[in-house]
């Protein structure tokens, strides 16, 4: 997997947002609470980008309620010739066993690109 920086942009633009290739085995970033993902398909069919969670479960336990929920990737579909958007990451995605990173894979990578962004406020 590749180490992809956080680009910071400014809300009020004018600012260029710099693609990487996706990587075949797949892309991380540091988390935070205000990164963005894009994705930029310019292929002729369809990818799947995949944010996968660390553990596939969670304990909890509060006065309602004492179990395990089941954690869920996030999966979508970015058409052929097409962006993608994936909004700020709950902590869940985050892995702290690898500092904090969060982890994507993608279906194929021919003419697909990434780019990680937050306003710098």
């Amino acid at each position: 997997m590749a180490d992809i920086a956080v680009q910071n942009i400014t809300a009020e633009g004018g600012e260029t947002v710099t693609f990487t290739a996706a990587a075949a085995g797949g892309d991380k970033f540091i988390y935070d609470d205000q990164t963005c993902i894009l994705i930029r398909n310019n292929d002729a069919s369809a990818k799947t980008v995949t944010v996968s969670v660390p553990a596939a479960n969670v304990s909890v336990r509060d006065n309602k309620f004492a179990g395990v929920l089941a954690k869920q990737n996030i999966a979508i579909t970015v058409p052929a010739n097409g962006i993608g958007f994936i909004p700020p990451l709950p902590p869940i995605f985050r892995n702290a066993a690898d500092l904090n990173k969060v982890a994507l894979t993608y279906s194929a990578v021919t003419s697909l690109l990434v780019a990680f962004v937050k306003d710098r406020q």
